[in-house]
């Protein structure tokens, strides 16, 4: 141990405020490496430390002495809601009487009303409604593209120091649905978006840059009403149309400028419009870092595997009419890592809401009388700073949590973290193992319930709002998350922390 860990050990042992103080000024806010952070200190000072304040003083010390974060790291938006250019939103808005709001009302929405740090918007590439765009720009023969960058331009503000300001990104969503393969369902979404291809899923495309110079000169879409040369009808296409975006070769550490979430990956019961089912076979390291595991469709994470055998527990708003499980995220992240080791699928998981009234982070319209039986979710990003670029590189990293969103605007920030081998991995991080790992978790205040996952199976329950267990390894490849709860007001929330991968 060295000097100054020997001196943390004993303030942590006499003088825990004080130790805490030292701890806050010495943390260094920096963004990590993708190289996992050596750790020289042991639980040592965790095992000394009084009861008073208990399992929680001593896990938040370890997420702030050894990872320099806490709760207020996870800065909460939303990347995947529409807005009035999404063709099928306006036909959602006139069967339900109600106003759709535009690409800028969207923004100040997300903004001063639910009070995001971000948002990013998804309208369909593939069937857009131009009367949305502003008179201004359709004169000067804007492209809907163009007129969302000038919107985007004009909105973003990232100067939070006058307590509003909000980060803007710039995408679009890839919908490639199975049902609509030839645009006669007759549904109203297959309509309007006139047709993908042979369904390759649905994917929100998200930039790092704002500035047009930096992007695509149009949005790349699978069919229906794309523009001319900018049809990719295939998931390969896509991720072919998008090299431009691509780390650096030969660069372990270079971060890519643009990814491609995976949207409802599972579900496919309803048919026409509704079959989201993604191609798990195509898959683009590059691009796709996360996964969309709740939203307004339910959750996309699924039963235990199928070739696990713990008791089955039934995962909060899952709908095993609406979704194939061999699509879903637990049996997904078996198969294809633990079993197969293939660092494709070293996914994170993300939240949305799939909004379709211009109401970033909100389910539904309050006057529509309820599309969905589910409320939705926002996305979580670990960024130690509030900036553009610390927020990308949580993305990039898999450092992220999905969580329900609420009318009230409850949201639930979590932290994992396990240590093994004289590591410390981070929620989305991937390491080796040495047979046994010490898990933390750090929830709000007052969660009633943390659940501890290994390989897709509920291994531990606690029911308080930390925990810090050790957990023994077989030798291969496992990963690990926890979903914590919490009933605020009568209603229930939940959040999914992003998996740790363990294994070579």
């Amino acid at each position: 141990m060295n000097r100054p860990s020997i001196w943390m050990s004993v303030l942590s042992t006499r003088w825990p405020l004080v130790s805490l103080l030292l701890v806050l000024l010495a943390t260094n806010f920096n963004c990590g490496t993708n190289e996992d952070p050596e750790v020289t200190a042991s639980d040592e000072a965790d095992s000394r430390l009084p009861s008073s304040g208990g399992v929680r003083f001593t896990v938040a010390l370890h997420f702030r002495s050894r990872l320099g974060i806490g709760l207020e790291s996870v800065r909460f938006g939303e990347i995947h809601s529409h807005t009035s250019l999404s063709l099928d939103a306006v036909g959602f808005a006139a069967v339900d009487g109600v106003k759709i709001k535009a690409p800028d009302e969207a923004i100040v929405y997300a903004r001063d009303v639910q009070k995001l740090d971000f948002v990013g918007l998804s309208d369909h590439a593939e069937a857009t409604n131009t009367l949305a765009m502003p008179a201004a720009h359709r004169l000067k023969g804007y492209t809907p593209w163009r007129s969302v960058l000038e919107t985007i331009g004009a909105y973003n503000d990232e100067n939070f120091s006058d307590g509003k300001g909000i980060i803007v990104f710039a995408g679009w969503e890839y919908t490639n649905t199975h049902g609509c393969a030839d645009g006669n369902q007759g549904t109203l979404a297959c309509s309007m978006l006139g047709g993908s291809t042979v369904g390759y899923g649905h994917k929100n495309v998200l930039f790092k840059s704002i500035a047009p110079q930096d992007l695509p000169q149009d949005r790349y879409g699978a069919g229906g009403k794309t523009a001319a040369g900018f049809v990719k009808a295939t998931a390969y296409d896509l991720f072919s149309a998008l090299a431009p975006y691509r780390p650096a070769s030969g660069c372990s550490s270079c971060e890519g400028t643009a990814l491609t979430g995976i949207h409802t990956p599972a579900m496919g019961g309803e048919g026409g419009a509704h079959d989201h089912r993604t191609d798990w076979n195509a898959m683009d390291a590059a691009f796709t870092c996360n996964v969309e595991i709740y939203s307004k469709w339910g959750s996309a994470e699924g039963p235990p595997p199928s070739g696990q055998s713990c008791a089955d527990d039934q995962p909060f708003d899952y709908d095993p009419s609406r979704n194939d499980q061999a699509l879903t995220l637990r049996t997904v992240l078996y198969e294809k890592w633990v079993k197969g080791g293939n660092a494709a699928y070293l996914l994170s998981f993300l939240g949305g809401t799939d909004n379709h009234w211009g109401m970033p982070a909100v389910f539904d319209h309050p006057s529509a009388g309820g599309e969905m039986p589910y409320r939705g979710g926002v996305t979580g990003i670990v960024a130690p700073q509030k900036t553009r670029n610390d927020l990308w590189t949580g993305l990039v990293k898999r450092h992220t949590i999905a969580a329900t969103t609420s009318p009230s605007g409850t949201r639930m920030p979590v932290l994992l973290s396990v240590e093994t081998g004289g590591r410390v991995l981070l929620m989305g991080d991937q390491g080796p193992h040495d047979g046994k790992a010490q898990v933390r978790v750090l929830a709000p205040s007052g969660s009633s319930r943390i659940e501890l996952l290994v390989d897709g199976c509920r291994t531990t329950t606690v029911n308080q709002d930390a925990a810090s267990t050790l957990i023994s390894l077989s030798q291969g490849r496992h990963f690990v998350y926890a979903r914590v709860s919490k009933v605020v007001g009568g209603v229930y929330h939940q959040a999914w922390t992003s998996p740790v991968y363990l294994g070579q």
